[in-house]
């Protein structure tokens, strides 16, 4: 990242100052108070940068690139890292998946982390590198910030109780794009959330997944249900047939015009075609809208219904010809 992209503190314009900074840590006990401020000054920086690029995760390289400076990078990362993550401010990646993860989710958090790079570097002799064990790091505070107020979006957004609180993770993606900017992102926050007992996954045979958040008035989530799942099922089938319904209106619209454009050139063949065309693509749009009602009426009883209890609806009516 250029160093335009990160606002600097006053100091970094000073050569002296910013050299001692830039170079490694001294022993400790030599000068106690120096370490301290030394630590707390890069512990500052990188807190400030990610904060500023909405960012969770980082590791050792690519923090010590952001902060290149007249084409020299700080050569006391390493330790400034292991020390955070010494206090608790920072958690290896692999050690985070873990601790997320609750019986029988394991295969989910190995196939979302599971080529992840290994690029994060640990002393681990007197604060001296005699070998590295390069991984990520995640900023614990941040991601405990975001998963909150991913959630809080989640019950903002929440109309209807029996529809809005099991999401496709397209949906919660597009959702949270300022909150997570990337799926990586995305993904750690919803860990994070998992460990805090507020949302459940599910992979579905068409493999893509479904996210079931807690209800703010729940203490922990349920486990998905076959109904919340049938729900799912027709929220999708709705998303299809809207976008079927609007592709088929713009070719019929499409088809009149070019039928107008023939007659004018005296085509009058061409012209036929495509009202033909547009006849076809009527009859299958009368089908759509019929089916879209259809299903945007079951999920208003859904909707109007108080509770998964009272749902009791054939979800399976529905068919797309």
């Amino acid at each position: 990242m250029a160093e335009s992209d990160t606002q600097r503190p006053e100091c970094w314009v000073d050569d002296q100052r910013m050299d001692a900074l830039f170079s490694p840590f001294r022993e400790r006990n030599a000068n106690p108070q120096s370490w301290e401020s030394k630590m707390k000054f890069w512990s500052i920086q990188i807190t400030e940068h990610l904060r500023q690029n909405g960012q969770v995760v980082f590791d050792t390289r690519t923090v010590s690139q952001i902060f290149k400076r007249k084409g020299r990078m700080p050569s006391c990362m390493h330790t400034v890292v292991q020390e955070m993550v010494r206090q608790g401010k920072l958690q290896k990646v692999s050690d985070f998946e873990a601790s997320a993860q609750p019986e029988g989710w394991a295969s989910w958090g190995l196939n979302v982390f599971v080529k992840r790079p290994l690029l994060w570097t640990v002393d681990t002799v007197m604060g001296k590198a005699n070998h590295s064990i390069e991984e990520e790091v995640v900023y614990v505070e941040i991601l405990k910030e975001k998963a909150s107020e991913l959630l809080h979006r989640v019950w903002s957004n929440a109309r209807h109780q029996a529809t809005d609180y099991v999401l496709d993770w397209t949906t919660v993606r597009d959702m949270c794009r300022d909150i997570c900017p990337d799926d990586r992102s995305l993904s750690l926050v919803l860990l994070q959330l998992q460990k805090e007992a507020k949302v459940r996954i599910v992979e579905m045979p068409s493999q893509h997944k479904v996210v079931k958040f807690a209800r703010k008035e729940q203490r922990s989530v349920t486990p998905v249900s076959e109904i919340e799942l049938g729900v799912h099922r027709l929220k999708e089938t709705e998303a299809h047939l809207s976008s079927e319904v609007q592709k088929l209106t713009e070719g019929i619209r499409r088809c009149l015009e070019d039928a107008k454009f023939y007659i004018g050139k005296g085509l009058k063949n061409s012209a036929k075609n495509a009202l033909r065309r547009k006849k076809t693509n009527e009859k299958i749009l009368e089908r759509r809208e019929i089916a879209l009602e259809t299903v945007h009426g079951l999920l208003q009883r859904i909707q109007d219904a108080e509770s998964e209890k009272m749902v009791n609806l054939p979800f399976d009516i529905v068919h797309v010809d």
